[in-house]
């Protein structure tokens, strides 16, 4: 997964220190955990899919071979399919946005 998820973030051209920001993150931490032993939890990679415009089924598309960018002669499907995951995106963003709100009120009655 980390592997994924560094080659996706590669080829956005966007620099992980802007991720760290985005999700008010120290510097550095995403790329702490992508160079880690233990790689990204899934709870991480929900929270950085967003900011790199990746659904989750398009990138565990991706990790099991299935390149989703080549849809061939399946479009009607897939088109419905892309309305569950883009449902999924906007339910993902809801939640880490709401963790994010969670995250400062904590930091700030510290």
């Amino acid at each position: 997964m980390s592997a994924l998820l560094r080659e996706l973030i590669e080829r956005s051209g966007t620099a992980m220190v802007s991720i760290d920001e985005r999700l008010g993150w120290e510097p550095g931490r995403l790329g702490a955990l992508l160079d880690g032993p233990q790689g990204v939890s899934f709870e991480v990679l929900l929270e950085v899919l967003p900011t790199l415009d990746e659904t989750p089924g398009d990138f565990f598309a991706r990790l099991c071979g299935f390149h989703p960018e080549s849809r061939g002669g399946s479009e009607d499907r897939l088109s419905r399919s892309d309305h569950r995951f883009e449902e999924s995106r906007r339910v993902v963003k809801a939640a880490i946005a709401r963790r994010l709100a969670w995250k400062q009120e904590q930091a700030a009655a510290k």
